[in-house]
């Protein structure tokens, strides 16, 4: 369990590590309308906005090591810049699905001489045919932008600069071929599953076919969009809190998780999703806390 009050940095209970590690710091947390909602004046968003701290949340984005970036959506400036991010370092950039709030054109336009004054890291760009067909760039585009393209299939196992990523089939927009990550670094590993519902029947087996390989999850990050509100016959293209927590406890059971390896609930609506504190609270029994923007966590 971690230590200390819900809005410390997770860096805090941390510490230092010694040797190979991997750093994931939470740019935003929620979904596509934010929290609280942009125009949205219900009792959770007039809280969230009263309270403060980990209760306002941009929409959800990752960076690891300040080199790789899980998904480019409309916050990214105004992270940065809560953040003191230096994003003209990152690298690679592994988007999930082509959903607005995941993949916004003008973050990867601005990169072009005229709005980047100074010289930048080449970009890499990873993401399923729907995805890189949303970013309409040229080859010509491309080269002003001192960036490329690579096509990735789901169920794919590539290299991206340190990283090994495994794209796995997520149940969200099927249009879109989603995805989520199983990402590796060295002995590290992260899961990351935003925006998906309960997984695929071939989703399991390939975690399984990882977890044969001698990959061991040393964190696990999973969707909770819908909150308290129930589970549906039909399976959407999120999952509530009790999905998620089902889905964490279904990893350990097959024991694809490390031991003592954080697990953290991500992607929040103010459309069933309480407040930071409450949420807390509904996640400690099953092994798991809320993300929120800003925190840091270090896989080792």
């Amino acid at each position: 369990m971690i230590p200390g009050t819900w809005g410390a940095l997770i860096s805090d209970y941390i510490g230092v590590h010694m040797g190979v590690h991997t750093d994931v710091l939470f740019l935003g947390t929620a979904a596509a309308e934010g929290y609280p909602a942009i125009f949205c004046r219900c009792a959770r968003c007039e809280a969230a906005r009263q309270l403060g701290g980990p209760n306002l949340r941009r929409r959800s984005a990752a960076l690891i090591d300040g080199v790789l970036l899980l998904d480019c959506g409309p916050d990214l400036l105004a992270a940065a810049h809560a953040y003191g991010l230096q994003l003209d370092r990152v690298r690679y950039l592994l988007l999930t699905h082509a959903h607005d709030d995941h993949l916004y054109l003008p973050n990867l336009v601005y990169r072009a001489p005229g709005f980047a004054g100074s010289e930048l890291d080449h970009l890499e760009i990873y993401g399923t045919a729907p995805s890189l067909q949303r970013l309409g760039l040229s080859d010509e585009r491309l080269n002003r932008l001192n960036a490329s393209v690579h096509p990735i299939a789901t169920f794919e196992t590539f290299q991206a600069g340190p990283y090994t990523v495994t794209a796995l089939r997520a149940r969200h927009d099927m249009s879109l071929e989603p995805v989520i990550y199983v990402i590796q670094k060295d002995a590290t590993a992260l899961l990351y599953g935003t925006d998906t519902g309960p997984f695929w029947p071939e989703t399991w087996d390939a975690l399984d076919a990882l977890g044969r390989a001698g990959v061991q999850l040393g964190a696990v990050v999973l969707e909770a969009t819908r909150g308290m509100l129930p589970s549906l016959e039909q399976p959407t293209g999120h999952m509530n809190i009790a999905e998620c927590l089902a889905h964490y406890a279904e990893l350990r059971q097959r024991g694809l998780v490390r031991p003592g390896a954080p697990a953290l609930a991500h992607h929040f609506s103010h459309n069933g999703v309480p407040l930071h504190e409450e949420l807390a609270q509904l996640l400690a029994p099953g092994g798991m806390q809320p993300a929120y923007d800003g925190l840091r966590l270090t896989i080792s």
